[in-house]
């Protein structure tokens, strides 16, 4: 029987320097995939003198795709927030219906983080990798059971062509079904592969805001 497959997210320490999340903010902003708004927000009195509390979203865009001889591909946009540590699903969702700018507001503060960026991306990727591990993983075992009859089947392919090559030639076949084997084997093994697409600080009315 093929032993059952476990989705797996490879996960690195997070610390500021730290491999994954220079990954993570530094690539995204080379690419422009990094964004700061603020909601737009306009006093109910024009000559409004107090001030309204704005709380902090950390929102990633993950790919994810399963693969093996064939693959699913995901987006799952999840959001968390830095106050708090709220998780919200279809975070894009839910931002793309709000005005935002750029620029922070008159009339408005940003309450402080509690959560610090590393962590919550460490809370984010967790949330993923159980998620992930959760799923029907069916594909995978059914992965593993192509990938060892097309493993048999070559290994019968040469098995024979070795039996009867000549002496000379039995190194440069050898070679073909060493080449051939890694060939199949990274073709059908079951893997699970997760990368950031784009990232960004959302910075909206906080849910218990009152003014100041």
């Amino acid at each position: 029987m093929p032993t059952s497959f476990v989705a797996r997210v490879p996960r690195d320490e997070m610390t500021y320097g730290s491999r994954r999340l220079e990954q993570i903010f530094g690539a995204v902003r080379g690419k422009g995939r990094f964004v700061r708004l603020f909601e737009h927000y306009v006093p109910d009195q024009p000559k409004m003198t107090s001030t309204v509390p704005y709380e902090s979203w950390l929102a990633v865009n993950y790919k994810v795709e399963l693969a093996c001889d064939m693959k699913r591909s995901e987006i799952h946009s999840i959001g968390i927030q830095l106050q708090t540590g709220q998780l919200r699903e279809g975070f894009h969702e839910w931002i793309s219906g709000r005005r935002m700018t750029p620029r922070l507001p008159a009339h408005v503060y940003v309450t402080p983080d509690k959560i610090t960026l590393p962590r919550a991306v460490l809370f984010l990727e967790q949330y993923l990798e159980e998620k992930l591990a959760a799923y029907d993983h069916g594909w995978a075992r059914e992965a593993q059971l192509r990938l060892r009859e097309e493993l048999e089947r070559i290994r019968g392919y040469y098995d024979s062509l070795l039996q009867a090559a000549e002496p000379d030639k039995r190194a440069e076949i050898e070679a073909q079904y060493t080449n051939r084997i890694n060939e199949i084997e990274w073709q059908y093994h079951p893997r699970v592969h997760v990368s950031a697409i784009n990232c960004g600080l959302f910075h909206v009315p906080a849910a218990n805001r009152a003014s100041f």
